[in-house]
């Protein structure tokens, strides 16, 4: 695997295939041609395999009272499905209807579906940074495709809970309070907390004191929850008056 140098912690799988009565397995890790100052570093290593897969639903994965939101099913082997809201270079958003606990992102480099598609397949349950996640994809299909995208209306403090980590949300008349908090993200709130937004997979330029209609999956990294808009039609310009508590009325 060849990587690019950067900031961020970057995420690879790989799946090997070995006999049913396999005793033993060597893995070899080696970093080489690395450039001073900063050497790339491996930070973490999961190795699974050898389980059967439980079927079982998103809402069944996702639903915990962990207070850390880590996933019951954390280091099993699941089938599961669902169609496909987002996607991204590493993977892709699924979810089950709609509501709390019904989303969740599949790292994936090797299977490709568009939004639309209802797919099934294997994949090991993980917590990643505080998110869970599905990875280790395996026995991946598209059942169909053109299905319909379910978005859940929330506020924006309700897209800092854990619930709706993964699901494709909808936040109204949120105001910009800060166009630019770090990382390529922005900041709306609609009165009841304040939200980021990630421009990782729609780049927006946010104009202070906007009011902002937000669709997009959330997904929870380096500790603040974020929703990502997945094109421009995810980011819709409210105009009229804004008479929410912000420091006065806001006209547009």
């Amino acid at each position: 695997i060849t990587v690019s140098s950067g900031e961020s912690w970057q995420q690879y799988e790989l799946n090997r295939t070995a006999l049913v009565n396999t005793s033993e397995a060597e893995f070899i890790l080696s970093v080489k041609s690395t450039l001073a100052p900063d050497h790339l570093i491996i930070d973490d290593v999961n190795i699974t395999g050898g389980a059967v897969p439980v079927t079982t639903s998103i809402y069944d994965i996702q639903f915990t009272t962990d207070p850390g939101g880590a996933s019951p099913l954390d280091g099993l082997v699941v089938n599961t499905g669902g169609v496909v809201m987002a996607t991204a270079g590493n993977g892709f958003f699924i979810q089950n209807g709609g509501g709390p606990w019904s989303g969740i992102f599949v790292f994936s480099t090797q299977n490709t579906p568009v939004r639309g598609d209802s797919v099934t397949f294997s994949a090991s349950v993980t917590e990643f940074f505080g998110m869970t996640q599905l990875q280790n994809v395996n026995d991946f299909t598209v059942v169909s495709q053109g299905n319909a995208e379910v978005v859940t209306p929330i506020t924006t403090a309700q897209a800092n809970t854990e619930p709706y980590e993964g699901v494709l949300i909808q936040v109204l008349n949120a105001t910009c309070t800060n166009t630019d908090v770090g990382n390529n993200q922005w900041a709306v709130n609609d009165g009841s907390g304040v939200l980021n937004v990630d421009n990782l997979l729609y780049t927006y330029a946010p104009t202070l004191n906007a009011i902002y209609n937000i669709t997009g999956p959330t997904r929870y990294s380096f500790d603040v929850f974020r929703v990502m808009p997945r094109d421009a039609n995810d980011v819709e310009v409210v105009t009229g008056i804004n008479e929410q508590a912000f420091g006065g009325v806001q006209l547009f």
